[in-house]
C-alpha cells in the first residue's frame, strides 16, 4: 500500500506561536527577576544607610568630652575634661625592670611579692629632665606600656627617686616604683606573682628579679601622663585664640589644653552653670558663651563694609549652637543653618518674622533697620541675653521649666536614616 504525502496546514503557525511565546515568557522572566533584583537591592541599601541609634551617638559625644577626639574638626578639641587631670605626659625609655625584695622575713610569703614594679626609666630627648622637678609630684600618675607584650596596660605610680650623677646633678634616669600590671589573662594576682618570681632548683624564692627576667618591659617605652591640674590655660594665646574657644572653627588652639581650675568661662567650654531656681540671670550654656559673644560683638568695626563676614565667624568660633543667619556679600549671598529653630519657640517665631521681611528664614546680619526691629540687635540679644526677649535657651535638661542649655553640631558625617 502507497502512503500519500498529506500537506499538514498550520505547523509552520503553531512553531512560530511557540517561538513567540518563548520569547514572552524570556522577557516576564527578565523583568520579574529585575524587579526582584531592583528591591532586595533597595533594601539592602536600607540596612546599609548609616542609622546609629542615638545612645551610640551620645557614647560617642560623651567619648569626646571626656578624652579628647581623634576628628581635630570636632567642637570638642581642645576641651577634653579628662586633659585636666591626664595633662599633656612624657614618653619614657624602660632601662630596668625588677620585683623588689618582700618587706617579709619569709622571702617564700609570696603575698609579699608581685605587687610593685620598680623601673628604671629615661627621658628620650631631654638629658636634663629631672632636675628641676619634685620627686613628691610623681606619685599617682598614670603608667601606660607603649609597646612590647605589656603594649596598652596601665598602672599607677607611687614614688619616683631621681638617679643623681658624680656631681651631685640628676639628669634624664630616674627609678619609678608603680603597681604590679593588672593581666586578664592570668586568672588571680597570686598567679602573676608567682609567673615573675625568680626561684632555685627547690622551688625557693630567691633574690631579686632584674631586667634579665623581665625583659619584656626593659627596652620598651611607657607614657607617663602630667600633674593633675598643672596647666596655664589658654591665657595669653597668640591671635586671643583663647577668647575664641571653638579651635576648630577658628583654626587655632589653646597655650595649654588644661588649667588649675574648673569654671564655666571660656577655659572650660564644656561646663555649663545654673545661678539656681527663681535666679533673674540666664544659665550659662555648655559650648555657648554669652559673656564672650557680648565681648567680641563690641569688638567689630562697623564702619568697615566687611563686618558681617566679621560677625558670622565671631559667632561661629565663640558658640557651637547651629546659627540661622545670612548676609548678602560682593560675591553673592553667605548663609548658614537657614531655618533652624531647634525647637525653640521664642527662636521659630524670630525665623517666621524673619521669613517675612528677608523671603530666608535667618537674620540678617547686614541688616540697616533702625530701632528694636534690627535683626542684628534681636539676634545678640537672643544668643546673649535671651530673657530679655521673653525667651531662653533651647533645652531643659532638668525639667524645672529653665531651659539652660543649647543645640549643638558635633560635626558628626551626614547620617541618612532608613525612611
Amino acid at each position: 500500500m502507497r502512503w500519500k504525502n498529506r500537506r499538514r496546514h498550520g505547523a509552520v503557525l503553531l512553531v512560530v506561536l511557540s517561538m513567540l511565546f518563548m520569547f514572552v515568557i524570556m522577557v516576564l522572566t527578565f523583568v520579574m527577576v529585575a524587579s526582584h533584583y531592583r528591591r532586595s537591592a533597595t533594601i539592602y541599601a536600607r540596612a546599609e544607610q548609616r542609622d546609629e541609634e542615638p545612645d551610640v551617638l551620645a557614647d560617642r559625644i560623651l567619648m569626646q568630652f571626656l578624652r579628647a577626639p581623634r576628628d581635630g574638626h570636632s567642637p570638642t578639641n581642645g576641651h577634653a575634661l579628662l586633659q585636666d587631670l591626664y595633662s599633656p605626659g612624657t614618653s619614657f625609655r624602660i632601662q630596668q625592670a625588677w620585683i623588689p625584695a618582700p618587706s617579709s622575713d619569709n622571702a617564700n610569703d609570696v603575698t609579699n611579692w608581685g605587687t610593685v614594679l620598680v623601673l628604671r626609666i629615661r627621658h628620650l630627648t631631654n638629658a636634663n629632665y629631672f632636675r628641676n622637678v619634685a620627686e613628691a609630684d610623681y606619685g599617682g600618675r598614670v603608667i601606660t606600656v607603649q609597646s612590647g607584650a605589656f603594649q596598652s596596660m596601665s598602672s599607677r605610680s607611687i614614688h619616683l627617686r631621681k638617679v643623681f650623677d658624680q656631681n651631685g646633678r640628676a639628669g634624664r634616669e630616674a627609678y619609678l616604683v608603680i603597681r604590679m600590671f593588672d593581666m586578664p589573662t592570668i586568672p588571680d594576682h597570686e598567679t602573676a606573682r608567682n609567673s615573675f618570681l625568680y626561684r632555685n632548683g627547690n622551688g625557693e624564692v630567691v633574690g631579686e628579679v632584674y631586667s634579665g627576667n623581665l625583659g619584656f618591659l626593659a627596652g620598651h617605652s611607657v607614657w607617663m601622663n602630667g600633674a593633675t591640674f598643672a596647666g596655664t590655660g589658654a591665657v595669653g594665646a597668640g591671635n586671643n585664640s583663647g577668647l575664641k574657644p571653638h579651635f576648630a572653627r577658628t583654626g587655632g588652639s589653646p597655650t595649654q589644653s588644661n588649667e588649675p581650675y574648673d569654671a564655666a568661662d571660656h577655659q572650660n567650654f564644656l561646663l555649663s552653670h545654673t545661678f539656681g531656681d527663681g535666679s533673674a540671670q540666664d544659665p550659662i550654656p555648655s559650648m555657648h558663651r554669652p559673656a564672650l559673644l557680648n565681648y567680641w560683638l563690641n569688638q567689630i568695626d562697623f564702619n568697615n563694609p566687611q563686618y558681617p563676614q566679621a560677625i558670622m565667624d565671631m559667632i561661629e568660633s565663640v558658640s557651637v549652637r547651629p546659627i540661622p543667619m545670612y548676609f548678602d556679600g560682593p560675591n553673592g549671598r553667605v548663609a548658614r543653618n537657614v531655618g533652624f529653630s531647634g525647637t525653640n519657640p521664642d527662636m521659630q517665631t524670630d525665623l517666621e518674622l524673619m521669613l517675612g521681611a528677608n523671603g530666608i528664614a535667618a537674620y540678617n546680619l547686614a541688616d540697616q533697620t533702625q530701632g528694636v526691629g534690627n535683626q542684628l540687635v534681636r539676634l545678640f540679644t537672643r544668643l546673649i541675653s535671651p530673657r530679655a526677649l521673653g525667651g531662653g535657651w533651647d533645652v531643659d535638661n532638668k525639667g524645672n521649666g529653665t531651659y539652660d542649655s543649647v543645640w549643638i553640631d558635633p560635626q558628626f558625617p551626614v547620617m541618612s536614616t532608613k525612611d
